[in-house]
């Protein structure tokens, strides 16, 4: 049974963001379209105004959250040496809202490992959670969290469906991004803890694609 099949078998997702996603309430925005409107914005010192942007763009729609980006070729990440010119594409599902707002866990699981990925442009705190499920193991990755998150995380610890694991971190520690949740699948951490890429170049977007499936299966939007 492939992930795919195994993940449309179950019935008891928990919404990410503590309610279901639908057009009511979130809009899926492809950052690449706007590519002009963002150049302006990708120097370092222009993140406030990175978070003017989007918010911006969740109030136009009156709805909020946004949400998009899994494999994604978004130039911006050229802001940071932390990608370099090689690694554009996006490897999760970025959802945009409110800094505080709560985050939940989709499935039951176990704390595989945390850490706090400081840096410009890095995830900030971040929280890995491994799964189970028919003997299948993987893994969900929640990035840009708060730091008080950090001090309540334990490796082992269970979670149940629906448990609040966290909340959207300020620009000051999230890794200077606008406020948002980066939420990743994972089939195979090769041996990280805390940390696994976010973003990929080119070359390598067949390897992580099978390896990290699109995060909508459980976001279901």
């Amino acid at each position: 049974m492939t992930f795919q099949e195994l993940i449309a078998k179950q019935k008891d997702i928990y919404p990410v963001m503590g309610v279901p996603m639908t057009h009511d309430n979130a809009f899926h925005i492809e950052l690449n379209a706007f590519k002009t409107e963002l150049l302006h914005l990708k120097d370092r010192s222009k993140t406030s105004l990175l978070q003017m942007y989007m918010d911006e763009k969740r109030r136009v729609q009156g709805k909020p959250f946004a949400l998009g980006g899994y494999l994604e070729d978004r130039s911006w990440y050229a802001r940071s040496p932390l990608f370099g010119q090689e690694r554009s594409v996006h490897l999760g599902i970025d959802i945009w809202a409110d800094q505080g707002t709560q985050v939940f866990a989709p499935l039951a699981g176990v704390v595989h490992s945390f850490a706090d990925n400081a840096g410009f442009s890095n995830y900030g705190p971040t929280l890995i959670v491994q799964h189970e499920m028919d003997g299948l193991v993987f893994y969900t990755l929640y990035g840009h969290l708060s730091r008080i998150n950090l001090q309540h995380w334990q490796k082992g610890v269970v979670i149940k469906a629906g448990d609040q694991i966290g909340t959207l971190g300020t620009i000051e520690e999230n890794g200077e991004w606008p406020a948002h949740l980066h939420f990743q699948i994972i089939l195979d951490l090769q041996g990280k803890e805390g940390d696994y890429p976010g973003v990929c170049s080119h070359e390598d977007v067949k390897f992580y694609q099978n390896n990290c499936p699109d995060p909508n299966l459980l976001l279901q939007f």
